[in-house]
């Protein structure tokens, strides 16, 4: 991923409402950080979101199942523990995503209808996640 990629990311970050501080260009890819404790890792082919802010789990729970009926998916990770890590992988055509937290993985679903609108899903799933952080 270049640097015009991840900005236009950001871009799209800033319209869902959710403020990038900074782009840093690192030896393996690029970091976008939101807060103190919250990021965007881009990896090669690998997005990984952390989000260490404490959010309900009723919250996560809902926001899988409204994602699980937009995006009418048999299997969203169930989320069990606080400050998930969301991560998105992309595999030939294909694209993942992944939701763990430092103790488990979730579970893995296909996304790839079109990258953009799964760019999308994933900040606006990020923009509430953020607005119903402690």
């Amino acid at each position: 991923m270049d640097e015009k990629a991840v900005n236009g990311i950001a871009e799209t970050f800033m319209i869902a409402g959710i403020k990038v501080r900074e782009v840093k260009k690192t030896e393996t890819g690029f970091k976008l950080y939101i807060d103190e404790n919250s990021y965007v890792e881009f990896l090669g082919n690998r997005m990984n979101f952390y989000l260490m802010r404490r959010i309900p789990c009723e919250a996560l729970d809902s926001i899988v199942a409204a994602i699980k009926r937009a995006k009418n998916m048999k299997e969203v990770a169930s989320f069990s523990h606080l400050n998930p890590m969301f991560g998105l992988y992309f595999l030939g055509d294909k694209c993942y995503a992944l939701v763990a937290t430092s103790a488990n993985i979730g579970g893995l679903s296909d996304l790839s209808e079109r990258l953009v609108s799964t760019y999308r899903e994933l900040v606006r799933a990020i923009s509430v996640l953020f607005k119903l952080a402690d």
